[in-house]
């Protein structure tokens, strides 16, 4: 046996001999949580076990770690799971999403809660509010912006008009390929895909399916599902949905643009506590104001008065009221925060119509 042989059989003996050490270290930690759910249960009526304030500051710690041999991304990534699997020796952990399987929202609850949690599918946004809202799943994650397309309206208006509140965001970065039976191109007549995702590789099909007819579904794994079943067919959809439904994909990153992102976020019945570094919390508040000149400037004024930096503003037509117009703003802050209450306070006194959306965990 040559001496690189012995070598890498001892490096590989050293590896298996640290596993074991890692394994009983994660037996601890497991341990640990198991306690900490325990004791939550016998001392708490309502025990909380996600506590997205607390994992964002773990994550952001070991991410940043100089002794830190990995990427934070990457890092977060292991430890995230970690976490997930501790969590549901805790508890169950239910989480609602759009559906079917395969979704950018489903790879988005994945992301944030990590693989131990039970998924729970709805066919619209408006149903994922109402699965929390019954009491069928603790949290959702339903998609709120894109970084190419703008604000999901459907979301926006579920926001407006549920009880629920924001207790984290997710950044998941949205690869649009197109998945098909199809050979090639010049076999596909129909496209299908959400709204949303067709837009974003508008540029793209112009230049490469000019021929084919695009079809709005309500989700990309539903897209999926369909081209699945027709001869001459294809979707818009990520590499999770391919994989669930066993589709190849026919071209990859198709997006207009490369970085490519949607903004979701997790709502619940939930309120969140400050991360411990002001910068990390964010608070997203909805209002209206009275139809006169001046009106909004008056409520945007006392933002720069506390020197509260407004990361988002955005407007939308009230459901319940024609011509009237809610705006939805997004601050850097928490609302357990002095001066953030004064502001908040301030704003409310001003508006026809205010509420609070959520104080929670900037994501990463």
């Amino acid at each position: 046996m040559s001496s690189t042989s012995d070598k890498l059989l001892a490096l590989r003996a050293k590896i298996d001999a640290t596993d074991k050490e890692i394994l009983q270290l994660l037996k601890i930690r497991a341990a640990l949580a198991y306690e900490v759910g325990e004791t939550k249960k016998q001392t708490e009526k309502s025990p909380v076990f996600y506590r997205p304030e607390r994992e964002r500051e773990v994550l952001e710690q070991l991410g940043n770690n100089p002794e830190n041999p990995f990427k934070p991304e990457q890092t977060r990534a292991i430890f995230r799971e970690i976490m997930s699997a501790c969590r549901a020796l805790e508890a169950d952990t239910k989480v609602a999403c759009l559906g079917p399987s395969g979704t950018f929202s489903e790879a988005a609850v994945y992301q944030q809660f990590g693989s131990s949690v039970q998924v729970v599918l709805a066919a619209s946004i408006a149903e994922v509010f109402q699965k929390v809202e019954r009491g069928e799943a603790e949290y959702a994650v339903v998609p709120i912006e894109n970084s190419t397309e703008g604000m999901v309206n459907l979301a926006l208006d579920s926001l407006a008009m549920s009880n629920l509140q924001i207790c984290a965001e997710v950044f998941l970065k949205v690869e649009q390929n197109l998945i098909s039976h199809c050979g090639n191109f010049a076999e596909i007549k129909k496209v299908y895909s959400h709204s949303q995702s067709l837009a974003q590789c508008r540029k793209w099909l112009n230049e490469n399916l000019a021929q084919a007819e695009v079809f709005p579904v309500s989700s990309n794994a539903e897209a999926v599902k369909m081209a699945a079943g027709e001869p001459n067919a294809a979707a818009i959809a990520g590499k999770f949905a391919a994989e669930k439904y066993e589709i190849a994909i026919l071209a990859e990153n198709i997006a207009d643009r490369y970085d490519n992102t949607t903004r979701f976020v997790v709502i619940s019945k939930q309120k969140v506590f400050p991360c411990k570094e002001n910068k990390n919390n964010k608070t997203s508040i909805i209002f209206s104001t009275e139809n006169v000149p001046g009106a909004l400037m008056q409520i945007l004024q006392p933002i720069w008065n506390f020197g509260i930096n407004m990361s988002k503003i955005e407007s939308r037509p009230n459901p319940q009221k024609l011509w009237e117009y809610l705006f939805f703003i997004d601050l850097d802050g928490h609302q357990d925060n002095l001066e953030m209450q004064k502001l908040l306070s301030e704003i409310a006194s001003k508006a026809k119509f205010f509420k609070i959306l959520g104080s929670y965990p900037k994501g990463f």
